[in-house]
């Protein structure tokens, strides 16, 4: 099925989303992305970019309005220097608990459908498509490397594969891994901590959003981009005394501007900037018009939920 271009917002809305990367521009990263993967460098490549709008709603009133249009397993709220962060994330970077890790890779995305019947053709057409199977799978392998690094010999084991998740816009692809820690790594109290960061270290950022191999992927990432990711893309969650952690990865997720910044810009103006960061991943076939309208599409719910603040 042909993915069109997805309505933001109404016609008549007071909200004017800018998207700082034009279709040409980033269909233009795409293809060099291609070219790289086309002469080896790398596999698969997460391209992003960042948009923005206006708005006069506190980060709470936002973070609420998207948990009511687009609820989501690993959601946040927080105040960081930068700004506020609201997050409707679906995807678990890693989670660790009594020594057991599991990270939840998502990859491969569909609209969901206007109707019942069109939602599970879209759901089928996902499942059997060549190319997104093939660039899941790509993904799962780089999990269970990563997992690999800190985990027991032949404890490394996905029991989830190519499950298809549903959330108000978009549905997606997504696989578990999960692994034992080597037990020369389980350690008493304090020492403990180590274990966990060691796991961060292995698996962040997570290969969903960067790429295969990771670490040219972000080389690529750097040169293709025009805009730094900042908090976009990394992770929220705890890691607490006993070495346990649930991290995410903050995708579907604004930045509000803190209200002094506006107000020492802008005087008493009551609007704040939000922006928030939409990519897709990049692999051999990958039809660029097909992945900015993809990235559009993911950006949709946090666009209605600022729309509809913005008429209240």
């Amino acid at each position: 099925l042909p993915l069109s271009p997805p309505l933001l917002v109404p016609p008549s809305s007071r909200l004017s989303p800018h998207f700082c990367t034009s279709q040409a521009d980033y269909e233009t990263a795409v293809n060099q992305a291609k070219k790289y993967i086309q002469a080896g460098d790398i596999f698969q490549a997460n391209l992003s970019l960042r948009f923005e709008a206006a708005t006069a709603a506190s980060g709470w009133s936002i973070y609420l309005a998207l948990q009511r249009i687009n609820p989501s397993p690993f959601a946040s709220y927080w105040h960081t220097p930068w700004g506020e962060v609201m997050s409707c994330s679906p995807e678990r970077l890693v989670l660790l608990q009594n020594g057991e890790a599991e990270t939840r890779p998502i990859a491969g995305t569909r609209a969901r459908g206007i109707t019942p019947e069109q939602d599970i053709q879209l759901a089928q057409d996902l499942l059997s498509n060549s190319k997104e199977r093939a660039e899941h799978i790509m993904l799962v392998d780089l999990e269970r490397n990563d997992l690999g690094r800190v985990c027991e010999w032949g404890t490394v084991r996905v029991d989830e594969l190519l499950t298809i998740e549903r959330y108000s816009h978009v549905m997606h692809l997504v696989s578990n891994v999960k692994g034992r820690l080597r037990c020369d790594a389980l350690r008493q109290d304090a020492e403990r901590l180590r274990t966990a960061i060691d796991l961060i270290r292995a698996l962040f950022p997570g290969g969903t959003i960067t790429g295969c191999p990771k670490v040219r992927c972000m080389e690529i990432i750097e040169e293709l981009e025009p805009v730094r990711r900042s908090l976009f893309y990394g992770s929220c969650g705890y890691l607490d005394w006993r070495g346990n952690l649930d991290l995410n990865i903050l995708i579907r997720t604004l930045l509000l501007a803190p209200v002094e910044e506006v107000q020492e810009k802008k005087g008493n103006s009551e609007l704040r900037t939000v922006w928030g960061q939409v990519g897709a991943g990049i692999v051999a076939d990958s039809d660029p018009e097909r992945e900015w309208y993809e990235s559009l599409h993911k950006a949709q719910a946090q666009l209605i939920a600022l729309n509809m603040l913005n008429y209240e």
